[in-house]
C-alpha cells in the first residue's frame, strides 16, 4: 500500500483543485462571453447550444475535482483504518 504522504497524492491533490477551479472560472466567465457571441451575430440556437456546452464544461471540471478530492480523503481515511487494526 502506499503511504499518505507520496508526492503523487499531492500532486493528485493539487491537480483536483485546479480542477476545481477552473469550473468555477467558466461559470463566471459565461455571461462576459456570451453577449459576444450575441454581437458576431450568431442565431439564439447557437448561443444557447454554446451556453449549454460551457455550464457542462463546468459541472464536469468541477465534479471530476471533487471526485478526485474525495476519493484522496477516502483513501486516507481507508489506509488509517486499516493499519490501526494490525
Amino acid at each position: 500500500m502506499r503511504s499518505p504522504g507520496q508526492p503523487k497524492d499531492k500532486v493528485q491533490l493539487i491537480w483536483a483543485g485546479a480542477l476545481i477551479l477552473m469550473g468555477v472560472a467558466v461559470f463566471f466567465r459565461i455571461p462576459q462571453v456570451m453577449p459576444r457571441l450575441v454581437e458576431m451575430g450568431h442565431s439564439a440556437t447557437t448561443v444557447g447550444f454554446i451556453r449549454i456546452c460551457f455550464y457542462v464544461i463546468g459541472f464536469l471540471l468541477v465534479g471530476g475535482g471533487l471526485k478526485k478530492v474525495m476519493r484522496h480523503f477516502k483513501s486516507n481515511e481507508n489506509e488509517t483504518v486499516h493499519s490501526s487494526k494490525k
